[in-house]
């Protein structure tokens, strides 16, 4: 592989824009700063090649992915992909279970030293990157790294017709019916979901999309990944699985509040978050599933648990993580560490395999990309996977009618009240149902 410096973009979306000319193409934007004081990286690319996984063949999917060569892949998995690799069936969607797209050139931008590179398979490659994108690099918008005024018209018009897939009265039942299993025994914790549709019949732009939840408040793991008839776009604030050498961490969130509208009020949420026995409880269940789930691929009295219980604050909500981490075994990769822990515990509940049966027949209906996850999967055997959550889903032929798909929902323990629970799922996905709302039918 060629690695050449270049550099540095005077406003990233610049290069999307660029890039979007393509029918297959990608951003995770590693540009907003981590809770803890950390900067991130960005890959931007166009792909060369798409690869589709097919029910059935969820293994076959992840062996192909470690036997690939390149710059690197992006890969989306979806909550069905990981209920195959668990050996339990999925609600029937007509959608693949996973994507991937693999480019030929990434620009790679690490926010922490503003330092810039392309890599690729030859000289010649990289310098036909830059004649049809280079110019990208110097330009300027007229909000750095943000919506131009040319957004205008992506942006403004009559909101789409959004409904749920279950009435919030059903929704409180459903609470209810996961709070007996919990009484009877069945469960700890159920991470109960919904999904927002809302059709289209005009083409929509995904990075449009994106810039609008992006100027709202910069998400962590940021991304929008765009193929022909699909894409995914996102602002989700967790992580799912990171890799580093042989080191494997996950990060489950689970527990949410609110920012306050005063400095005072915001602490005070921030500080109820981090005293609530219901949340507490919820993430400790969570956090043992998931040191269960990295036991089984790392090495024995490796796993272990940091930042137990930190509230991270993000621009619409504070949000309650711990981080498991653990050293693989000799032998084993990253995709071994997904076939373990996925999907993951913070969407499912506790136990795992319990929680995924009961919650097919509270739902009854896949989930489809919501709640699973995507990442950049480095040729090295490194990756960093951000979990599908706060995120949106775009079907359809471009130029043709659509799809646009929102999940949200959350953890239910013998402590959940019903209203609150109805409350949270709606505030989750209030920042993706507000972008969907301002789209020109």
């Amino acid at each position: 592989m060629v690695v050449r410096a270049v550099t540095w973009p005077r406003d990233i979306t610049s290069v999307a824009r660029s890039l979007a000319r393509a029918d297959s193409w990608f951003w995770l934007d590693g540009s907003a700063a981590e809770p803890n004081g950390g900067a991130g990286r960005s890959y931007l690319g166009e792909a060369t090649r798409v690869t589709q996984a097919r029910n059935g063949d969820e293994r076959l999917f992840l062996d192909s992915l470690r036997d690939g060569e390149g710059a690197g892949a992006v890969v989306v998995l979806g909550y069905e992909f990981g209920l195959a690799l668990m050996g339990e069936p999925a609600a029937n969607d007509d959608a693949a279970p996973a994507f991937a797209l693999h480019p030929s050139i990434v620009l790679v931008l690490d926010h922490g030293s503003e330092s810039a590179e392309l890599r690729g398979p030859s000289d010649e490659a990289i310098d036909t990157w830059i004649e049809r994108h280079g110019s990208a690099l110097d330009q300027f918008s007229a909000v750095p790294n943000g919506p131009d005024a040319g957004d205008a018209e992506t942006f403004g018009g009559t909101p789409l017709s959004i409904s749920w897939r279950r009435s919030d009265d059903q929704y409180l039942e459903d609470v209810a019916s996961c709070k007996r299993a919990i009484r009877d025994g069945d469960a700890f914790v159920l991470c109960l979901t919904d999904t927002a549709t809302a059709p289209f019949d005009v083409e929509v732009d995904p990075l449009a999309i994106y810039l609008d939840l992006r100027a709202s408040g910069a998400a962590v793991r940021g991304a929008v990944m765009v193929t022909p008839g699909r894409a995914l776009v996102s602002a989700s604030p967790e992580r799912f699985l990171s890799k580093r050498g042989d080191e494997v961490a996950t990060h489950p969130i689970k527990g949410t509040r609110p920012r306050g509208v005063t400095l005072e009020q915001d602490e005070a949420l921030a500080r109820e978050l981090a005293a609530d026995p219901k949340e507490r409880a919820e993430n400790l269940m969570i956090v043992d599933l998931m040191r269960n789930d990295l036991s089984r691929v790392c090495e024995p009295g490796t796993v272990h648990t940091d930042g137990f219980l930190r509230v991270e604050h993000h621009p619409r909500v504070h949000q309650l993580v711990s981080t498991v981490s653990g050293r693989l075994r000799e032998g084993l990769d990253v995709f071994d560490a997904i076939a373990a822990c996925f999907p993951g515990g913070s969407m499912t509940g506790a136990p795992k395999r319990r929680a995924v049966q009961l919650l097919a027949e509270f739902e009854a209906g896949p989930r489809g990309l919501y709640s699973g996850c995507f990442g950049w999967f480095d040729p090295a055997g490194d990756a960093e996977i951000a979990m599908t959550i706060r995120s949106i889903e775009l079907r359809g032929q471009k130029g043709s009618p659509g799809l646009a798909l929102v999940g949200a929902g959350g953890g239910v323990t013998a402590d959940s009240e019903p209203a609150a629970e109805l409350a949270e799922k709606q505030l989750k996905a209030a920042p993706m149902l507000a972008a969907l709302g301002v789209i020109t039918r």
